[in-house]
């Protein structure tokens, strides 16, 4: 192999790396509906799971112009649900991100990230969407509110006025970092670090709102999860979602690695 293909080979390769794996993502492109779980799934989840669907908790949301609609009459979340049959008229069982090819891929680079484009038409409320993590499973009794439950083990709100709010099994750990409250598309990114869904691991959380960091700080632990992994994305007010992504992306130092290695396998071709 001469320099050049090193070169490309190494690029691919980081470029992989950065970029991560897809395990699945919802873009809402279907027909305006005002009930989600009964919604057109033709085309539009893609991933290494495309079988997962989208369905409402609490309430019953919606699809309007391609995007998921969060109704506002009370609070409400989404969660996510094995549709390998892809019939919508009856909910498979919550999926268990732990399990299967999703779980090895997680561990395979001990990162997970949950993204969201989030459609915002009122920049004023203290109003929010959330994203709660390691919550009670299937079994368990739905709670009014999951984000501050004591069995979330991470939950963390987005206020539509730019502040933030941050929750560990419940207890309030005051407001974290804020960010630019400016109407219209903010992308979402919540990338947590975990080596095993055994309870007592250690989670850590970076999250982010259009680039600006709003919590990177003391890990969490898995408690009470018996080795599965559950989650949902809330909300406490309309507001529009679209390209609901959970991925898998490698720590940065993974990253760094496979480039010092590319740089030493081309010093030594070189010194060849």
């Amino acid at each position: 192999m001469n320099k050049n293909s090193i070169l490309i080979a190494g690029f691919a390769l980081s470029s992989s790396l950065v970029s991560g794996t897809v395990l699945f993502q919802d873009n809402f492109n279907a027909p305006d509906i005002n009930n989600l779980d009964q919604s057109d799934q033709t085309g539009r989840r893609s991933g290494l799971v495309p079988g997962i669907q989208v369905r409402s908790s609490r309430i019953q949301h919606g699809i309007v112009s391609n995007q998921l609609n969060f109704l506002n009459n009370r609070t409400g979340r989404i969660r996510f649900h094995d549709d390998s049959d892809n019939d919508t008229g009856t909910a498979g069982i919550w999926y268990d991100w732990a399990s299967g090819i999703t779980g090895s891929t997680i561990l395979g680079t001990q990162n997970l990230r949950i993204a969201f484009d989030w459609n915002v038409t009122d920049n004023s409320t203290n109003n929010w969407v959330s994203v709660n993590f390691g919550i009670s499973g299937p079994g368990v009794p739905e709670p009014g509110f999951r984000v501050n439950h004591p069995e979330t083990d991470i939950g963390m709100l987005l206020r539509f006025n730019g502040e933030t709010q941050l929750f560990d099994n419940g207890a309030d750990l005051t407001a974290q970092g804020s960010f630019s409250p400016t109407i219209g598309t903010r992308r979402v990114t919540f990338d947590y670090t975990l080596d095993s869904f055994a309870d007592g691991t250690n989670v850590g959380l970076i999250a982010n709102v259009d680039g600006t960091e709003v919590y990177n700080g003391n890990p969490f632990t898995l408690d009470n999860n018996g080795g599965e992994l559950y989650f949902e994305i809330g909300n406490l007010q309309n507001t529009l979602l679209d390209n609901v992504t959970i991925s898998s992306i490698p720590e940065p130092s993974v990253v760094l690695m496979s480039l010092l290695g590319l740089a030493g396998l081309v010093r030594r071709r070189r010194s060849n």
